[in-house]
């Protein structure tokens, strides 16, 4: 719908800083780079199917989010990209753990969330 737009490195950029950033807020690294190593071949295709599916549904909701969408399909139907946000993700995990100090309640984990139940943020 927006295929006049290209999206700039700057844009390119930006959505797999925030993206790497939400994915180490929530603690899930090791899922998402699973994830991502696995349907990486696949990216363009799915890209694709994205349009097909969301292209009509998105600027319903309001243009801006029609604009924000074609961005973020176009950043990530490019296997740099995903590749870029691996890195991205792997160096924030190397980060947090050089800086991160020992401390008296590492070891203990919450007993409350048992599975995959501990990953949710509520």
């Amino acid at each position: 719908m927006f295929s006049n737009y290209e999206a700039t490195p700057e844009d390119e950029d930006e959505i797999i800083r925030r993206v790497a950033e939400e994915v180490h807020k929530r603690g899930m690294e090791i899922p998402a780079i699973i994830m991502l190593e696995t349907l990486n071949p696949l990216s363009f295709m799915g890209a694709t199917m994205g349009r097909l599916f969301l292209s009509p549904v998105l600027p319903a909701l309001g243009e801006d989010l029609g604009m924000k969408g074609e961005i973020v399909l176009q950043v990530f139907e490019k296997h740099s990209n995903i590749e870029k946000l691996i890195s991205l993700i792997e160096a924030m995990t190397k980060e947090e753990k050089t800086n991160k100090a020992p401390s008296r309640e590492e070891g203990k984990e919450d007993k409350s969330k048992k599975g995959w139940r501990r990953f949710l943020p509520f």
